[in-house]
């Protein structure tokens, strides 16, 4: 939240291709920085993956800002 959405971005990219956690919460820190800066699509994704690993947060980020399916 301090805005160095970029260098987040990055370290966040570098984690999943380097390490491939298998929670989710990678993928939901994406998904949250990019609905952020207004690629609602790319977090949509990664909201889903996140979802899709299992990890838990909230049904209705989902609602607000993603088409659910």
């Amino acid at each position: 939240k301090i805005k160095k959405y970029k260098k987040a971005i990055t370290i966040l990219e570098k984690i999943l291709v380097e390490l491939s956690p298998k929670t989710g919460k990678t993928e939901y820190l994406l998904g949250l920085i990019y609905l952020d800066i207004g690629q609602s699509d790319l977090g949509c994704d990664y909201l889903r993956k996140a979802k899709t690993k299992g990890f838990s947060f909230p049904e209705a980020i989902l609602k607000q800002f993603c088409e659910i399916e």
